[in-house]
């Protein structure tokens, strides 16, 4: 399963999983990236919290004053405990978000839930954003 299939969590009326605080574990992080991304940096070298780059299009559903929206994003990088994005939108900072990811492994999916740090312009008229992991759930099993 390739990032190009990352997803935007729907409610299942399934029973909620319990939320966990960051960081993504070493094994959950390279799960979710792929063996060859994990290979290519120390996923558990909690001194530099490695971001490791890699690309795919997914959706965020991003919380507003006016409510819940999916925005269309660009991932640019992944670490234990954040993550960067390309938005045609600027996201003020403190703006919550959620995504959910598949796992390379095939194992049930992770929904993250982010806060935005910064978000920069960038020169093709886009914005960069950089969050921070505030909790993780893996999808409960379905029944």
């Amino acid at each position: 399963m390739s990032l190009l299939n990352l997803i935007v969590r729907k409610p299942t009326g399934r029973a909620e999983a319990t939320a966990m605080k960051p960081p993504l574990p070493p094994p959950l992080l390279a799960d979710l990236l792929g063996v060859e991304a994990s290979r290519r940096r120390r996923l558990d070298d909690r001194r530099r919290r490695p971001r490791v780059g890699t690309s795919g299009k997914l959706a965020i559903l991003a919380d507003f004053r006016t409510g819940r929206h999916t925005i269309g994003a660009q991932l640019r990088d992944l670490s234990a405990e954040g993550i960067s994005l390309d938005v045609s939108i600027p996201l003020q900072p403190g703006t919550a978000f959620t995504l959910s990811m598949p796992r390379m492994s095939g194992d049930r999916a992770i929904e993250m839930t982010f806060v935005v740090r910064r978000c920069l312009p960038s020169p093709q008229g886009r914005h960069v954003v950089g969050a921070e992991l505030i909790q993780y759930r893996i999808d409960p099993p379905t029944v």
